[in-house]
C-alpha cells in the first residue's frame, strides 16, 4: 500500500509551466552576450535565493557568461562525485521572434514558443526539482552541481573545456535535452558533419558589361538548391546552408561566394557531403562513376529481383559473433585467468565477511550511535524534566494550585477540567522523561562495535562503490564474474558447442542463399539481355556468374557486346554507351520485377551512344518507363530520346568577346519544337522539318501515357 503524506506540496503544474515561461521570454541568441546574460542574471538569482554556492565565469569572444550552481555539503546526503545537471541558455532565434512571429501560447498543460521545446525548459525542470526538494527540507542522496552555458548552439566554442572538465568531476551527467515522442530520451545526437564551399566567378559592371561577367552568387544560390534538396526526412538527413557572403558591390557582377553546409543540423565535410550524395544520384556513363561495376551493386541487385532472403544468413553470423564475443570475454591468457581469479576472490572474501545485507546499514548505525555517544547527558536530561514537572514547587505543583482556585465553581467548569487535563498529562510527561531517561544504557562497547562497522563500512565504499547499494551490486556483479571464470574451461566448452552448431547454422544458411541466387541468375539475365535488345543492342549476350563459397557472394554480370566476342565483365568489354544501356536495361528489369525504386536521381549520359531511327525511340520510351518512378535526368543528342522526356532543357556554348560561355535553358512546349526540328536536321526554320518535330512529340507523349 502507498503512504500518503499529507504535509507533503505537490507540484503545481501552472506554477512549473509559468517558470518556464519565464526563462524562455527572455531572448537570448548565440551570438548576443548582453542577451545571454539577461537570463544568467535570472538564472542566479534563483539558485542564490535556495543558498547554493554560486561560480559565474565571465563570457569571451562576444558569447555570455558560464554559470555553476553547487549544492553545500549541508543540502545533500553523500560526499563525493556527485550529479552534474547540464543545460544551454543561448536560443537560435533572434531577438523579437516570440514578439512578432511565434508567440508563446498555452494550451491545457502544454505551452508551445521558440525557446520552450530546447534545454531552457529542461533546466528550469531540474531547478524547480532541486527548489521543490529544498522547501520539503529535503537533501539530494548526492551533491549537484548546475552548469549552464551560454553558446551551445553554435558549438560550445567557450564552454566545452569547462563542460569536459565538470563531467569527469562527477558519477552521472545530466543533460537536459527535452524528450521525443512516447516518452523517448535523447541519449546522443545524430551524426553530424560541415563543410565551406566556395564559388568562384568573373567580375564586371553590372550595367555596362554584364555579358562579361560570371556570378558566382548565381551559382551559389544553384548550389544551394541542390544541397538542399538532399534532404531526407524519412532517413532523419537535413541540409542547410546556414550562412551564405560574398559579393563585390551592389552594380557588380559578383566574383567570389562562399557557403557552409549541414547534415542533421550540423555542418558536413566535403567527403561526407559526397557519400551522402553517392546515396542520392546514380550516374550511368563513364566507368569512373559507374555504380554497376561494383560487385556489391550487381549482388544486390540480383538479390532484390530474385527475393532472395539474407534474414537467416545475417542472424547465423550475427549469433557467430556474439559468440566469439562470448570467448574473448573469458579470456584466453591462463596466467591473465589465474591473476584476474586471485583479485575476485580476495574481493568476494573482504564483501562476505563484511556480512552486507541492508543498504541502508549506515543510517542505521548513525542513528544508533548518536543515541549511545549522548547516553549519559540523555540520562540526565531525562532527570531534570521529570523535576521541572513533579518535583515540589515544579510545574505540576502550579497546575494544582490552579485547579484548586478554581474547582466547584459554575463559572470554571470548562477551564477545572482542562486543568485537570493537563495535571494528568504533567504527571505521565514527568513520568515518561524519568522511564525514557533511565532506560538508556551506556554501553561503550557497543559503542566500539559501531564504530569500528561504519569504519569498515566506509573502507568498502571507498574501493567498491558511493553507497552501499553500489557495494552490493559490485559483490554481486563480482561473485557471477568468479563463477565464470571458476567455470571457464565448462563455459568454454559451451561456447565452442554453440559456437558450431551457429557456423553450421551459417553454412546452411549461405547454401540457402547461394542455392536461391543460382537459380534467379540465369532468369535476371534472360530479362536484362532481352530489354538490352530493345536497346540497340539485338546481338548483346549477357550472363550472371554466381560463384564464391558459402552463400556465392561473388556476382559478376558478363557481357558479350557482339557476336563471336567472349563474355568478360563489364568494366572490361562494355563502352559508355553500352554500360548506360546495360544499367537501363537493370533498372527496367528492377521496377518491373519489384514495382518499386530505391528513390535516388538517375542520371544517363551516352546511353544513345551509336544508335537511332527505332532503336532511338525504344531507349526513350524506357528512360521515360523508368522516369515515372524515379527522377531521370538524361543527357542526349537525339530527338527521338528528348522527345520523351517530361521537360527538355538545351544546353549550348557559345564564344563572347573571346570567352567561351555555356548556358543551359528549360524549354516551352514552342521552343521544344523548334530545338526538335534542330536536332532533328539542323534547320529548325524548316516548317517539314517543324511539323516532323511536333509529330515526333506527340507520338513520344502518347507512348509514354502523357
Amino acid at each position: 500500500m502507498a503512504e500518503v503524506r499529507k504535509n507533503e506540496p505537490k507540484i503545481d503544474a501552472d506554477e512549473v509551466l509559468a517558470g518556464i515561461v519565464e526563462w524562455v521570454s527572455i531572448e537570448s541568441p548565440s551570438h548576443d552576450g548582453k542577451s545571454v546574460n539577461k537570463v544568467v542574471d535570472h538564472v542566479e538569482g534563483q539558485f542564490r535565493d535556495l543558498g547554493l554556492k554560486l561560480e559565474r565565469i565571465p563570457g569571451r569572444d562576444g558569447f555570455g557568461d558560464i554559470l555553476e550552481c553547487k549544492t553545500t555539503p549541508e543540502m545533500s546526503h553523500g560526499e563525493g562525485k556527485g550529479i552534474l545537471v547540464l543545460a544551454h541558455l543561448d536560443t537560435v532565434h533572434p531577438i523579437g521572434m516570440i514578439e512578432k512571429d511565434l508567440k508563446i501560447r498555452r494550451e491545457g498543460d502544454s505551452i508551445f514558443g521558440p525557446g520552450i521545446y530546447d534545454m531552457k525548459a529542461g533546466g528550469y525542470i531540474a531547478y524547480y526539482a532541486l527548489r521543490h526538494l529544498v522547501r520539503q527540507g529535503k537533501k539530494t542522496r548526492l551533491p549537484v552541481t548546475f552548469l549552464f552555458i551560454p553558446e551551445e548552439e553554435v558549438g560550445s566554442p567557450t564552454s566545452r573545456a569547462r563542460i569536459e572538465e565538470a563531467a569527469r568531476g562527477h558519477k552521472y551527467a545530466l543533460v537536459m535535452e527535452p524528450g521525443r515522442d512516447g516518452d523517448k530520451v535523447v541519449t546522443s545526437r545524430k551524426g553530424v558533419g560541415r563543410f565551406t564551399l566556395k564559388v568562384k566567378g568573373a567580375a564586371s559592371h553590372a550595367g555596362v558589361r554584364h555579358e562579361d561577367g560570371r556570378s558566382a552568387i548565381a551559382e551559389m544560390a544553384r548550389q544551394i538548391v541542390r544541397i538542399e534538396a538532399k534532404t531526407d526526412y524519412a532517413r532523419g538527413i537535413t541540409c542547410n546552408v546556414g550562412l551564405v557572403t560574398g559579393g563585390t558591390g551592389i552594380n557588380v557582377v559578383p566574383a567570389d561566394g562562399r557557403s557552409r553546409a549541414y547534415v542533421d543540423g550540423r555542418p558536413v565535410p566535403v567527403n561526407v557531403l559526397a557519400e551522402r550524395g553517392a546515396e542520392l544520384v546514380d550516374l550511368h556513363g563513364q566507368h569512373a562513376h559507374q555504380s554497376l561495376l561494383a560487385p556489391a551493386t550487381q549482388r544486390g541487385a540480383l538479390d532484390a529481383w530474385g527475393g532472395v532472403d539474407l534474414t537467416s544468413l545475417l542472424a547465423a553470423r550475427a549469433e557467430v559473433a556474439r559468440i566469439d564475443d562470448a570467448l574473448a570475454a573469458l579470456g584466453g591468457d591462463p596466467r591473465a585467468r589465474a591473476r584476474e581469479l586471485d583479485l575476485l576472490r580476495f574481493q568476494v572474501e573482504e564483501l562476505d565477511a563484511a556480512g552486507l545485507d541492508d543498504p541502508d546499514e549506515e543510517a542505521r548505525l548513525q542513528e544508533e550511535e548518536t543515541l549511545l555517544a549522548d547516553a549519559d547527558a540523555a540520562r540526565r536530561s531525562g532527570v531534570a524534566a521529570h523535576d521541572a514537572l513533579l518535583d515540589d514547587g515544579g510545574e505540576a505543583d502550579a497546575v494544582g494550585t490552579a485547579l484548586a482556585a478554581v474547582a466547584g465553581r459554575p463559572a470554571f467548569v470548562a477551564l477545572e477540567v482542562r486543568l485537570r487535563n493537563l495535571s494528568a498529562e504533567l504527571a505521565e510527561a514527568g513520568a515518561d522523561a524519568r522511564r525514557i531517561g533511565e532506560a538508556v544504557e551506556e554501553d561503550p562497547e557497543r559503542l566500539a562495535a559501531i564504530q569500528d562497522r561504519r569504519a569498515l563500512l566506509r573502507d568498502l565504499r571507498r574501493k567498491y562503490g558511493e553507497t552501499l547499494a553500489d557495494v552490493l551490486r559490485f559483490a554481486a556483479d563480482t561473485r557471477a564474474r568468479l563463477a565464470e571464470l571458476a567455470s571457464h574451461d565448462e563455459r568454454a566448452a559451451q561456447l565452442d558447442r554453440d559456437r558450431a552448431a551457429a557456423v553450421a547454422a551459417v553454412e546452411a544458411a549461405a547454401a540457402t542463399v547461394a542455392a536461391a541466387r543460382r537459380k534467379a541468375a540465369p532468369k535476371l539475365a534472360a530479362e536484362v539481355q532481352l530489354r538490352l535488345r530493345e536497346l540497340a543492342m539485338p546481338r548483346a549476350e549477357i550472363n550472371l556468374a554466381v560463384e564464391g563459397d558459402g552463400p556465392a557472394d561473388d556476382v559478376r554480370f558478363l557481357l558479350a557486346a557482339n557476336p563471336g566476342e567472349a563474355m568478360l565483365p563489364l568494366s572490361k568489354v562494355a563502352s559508355g554507351g553500352e554500360l548506360a544501356r546495360a544499367m537501363l536495361a537493370l533498372r527496367l528489369a528492377l521496377t518491373a520485377k519489384a514495382g518499386s525504386v530505391d528513390g535516388r536521381t538517375l542520371v544517363f549520359d551516352e546511353v544513345d551512344a551509336g544508335i537511332g531511327g527505332e532503336a532511338a525511340l525504344a531507349v526513350g520510351q524506357s528512360l521515360a518507363t523508368l522516369g515515372a518512378g524515379s527522377q531521370v535526368l538524361v543527357v542526349t543528342h537525339l530527338p527521338q530520346v528528348a522527345a520523351f522526356a517530361d521537360h527538355q532543357i538545351a544546353v549550348a556554348k557559345a564564344v563572347r568577346k573571346g570567352r567561351t560561355v555555356s548556358s543551359a535553358e528549360p524549354l516551352a512546349d514552342d521552343q521544344r519544337v523548334v530545338e526538335l526540328a534542330r536536332m532533328l536536321s539542323g534547320q529548325p526554320e524548316s516548317a517539314a522539318v517543324r511539323g516532323a518535330a511536333e509529330e515526333l512529340l506527340a507520338t513520344a507523349r502518347r507512348q509514354a501515357g502523357r
